[in-house]
């Protein structure tokens, strides 16, 4: 039976209960350092724990104390929200927490991602990038669905560590994003990738080492369906598997659109409509802006050519911010 979902006793990582961040019901604005949610707030009706998450959650500040992050000062950048959302994908396992925490707190110092701007983030997406712009959707089970063009993503344009520091931060706004609750934190992510025009050129192992670092980040993807994959699929699963988690290549499915399609390949046997844009035969036009404004409570600004077009090649820019300068 699963355990009364509840609020947990709220006691910092420093043991000074009056200064932690999640006991604040407000809408919080995020400091340099913490996952972005509009309310970090524990006692928030999606962000309730289950009684054993509540106990791992003070088990690991206390095996914190005793097993300090490198640098000891990293551990300030997580409040109970944060330390929460590790306790989630881990299921409750303490010293997985503190293993994915310092891989969080050493990608971060990598790639300097405390110094990126959004907005030069949002420059970087529009003006070099111009990636799919559709907004995340829902499923049945209220699992937030990503979906993403493959084809329009190449290696080439993430070729410097600029470019790789930009990309990086995008991803984990995103991410931010999509797990702004502990209740969508624990239903996972369900990624939507359309391989119609993704080949070789839009693969490079280096790229695929550097997405298998960002698995740092305190996020579950329940479902990874690739849409009408290249018959060498295979052969590049057999590349990523050297990088990725063996939890993260089991999610992996390849689905197709089309006729004489068995139903278990059939992408619709696993998402609707909604979820996919009109060029896969779905319905999704509304463009990321618009979606993430609404998420931040920001004003969005949108030009003409952020909506999305029609047709299998389309590729539109994926901005970050929702405000301009």
């Amino acid at each position: 039976m699963a355990s009364e979902a509840h609020a947990p006793v709220a006691v910092s990582v420093t043991g000074d209960t009056s200064t932690v961040a999640s006991t604040s019901t407000a809408a919080s604005t995020p400091s340099a350092g913490c996952m972005w949610a509009r309310n970090r707030s524990l006692e928030f009706p999606d962000n309730r724990l289950t009684d054993e998450e509540t106990k791992c959650l003070t088990a690991l500040k206390v095996y914190i104390k005793e097993n300090p992050l490198k640098p000891p000062k990293a551990v300030e950048r997580f409040d109970d929200f944060d330390l929460a959302k590790f306790v989630v994908v881990e299921k409750c396992d303490v010293k997985k927490c503190h293993s994915r925490m310092q891989k969080f707190v050493n990608f971060i110092a990598l790639y300097k991602l405390d110094e990126v701007a959004l907005e030069d983030v949002k420059k970087f997406f529009v003006n070099d990038l111009q990636l799919s712009s559709l907004a995340p959707t829902l499923d049945k089970e209220g699992r937030y669905t990503l979906f993403r063009d493959g084809g329009a993503l190449l290696p080439s344009q993430i070729n410097t560590e600029r470019k790789s520091q930009l990309f990086v931060k995008g991803a984990f706004a995103m991410m931010d994003l999509v797990t702004d609750t502990i209740a969508a934190t624990r239903k996972g992510v369900v990624n939507v990738t359309d391989m119609r025009t993704f080949g070789w050129k839009n693969f490079d192992r280096s790229m695929s080492k550097k997405s298998a670092a960002m698995q740092c980040y305190p996020v579950k993807y329940t479902r990874m369906l690739m849409v009408n994959p290249p018959w060498y699929m295979s052969a590049m699963m057999s590349i990523a598997k050297v990088f990725f988690k063996k939890e993260v290549i089991d999610c992996v499915k390849c689905v197709w659109i089309g006729k004489n399609v068995a139903k278990d390949e059939m992408l619709f046997t696993y998402v609707e409509r909604h979820q996919v844009p009109e060029n896969m035969g779905g319905t999704l036009t509304q463009s990321y802006q618009t979606w993430q404004a609404t998420k931040m409570g920001f004003e969005p600004t949108i030009r003409a050519n952020d909506q999305p077009k029609k047709g299998p090649t389309a590729h539109q820019p994926n901005t970050i911010s929702t405000v301009e300068d």
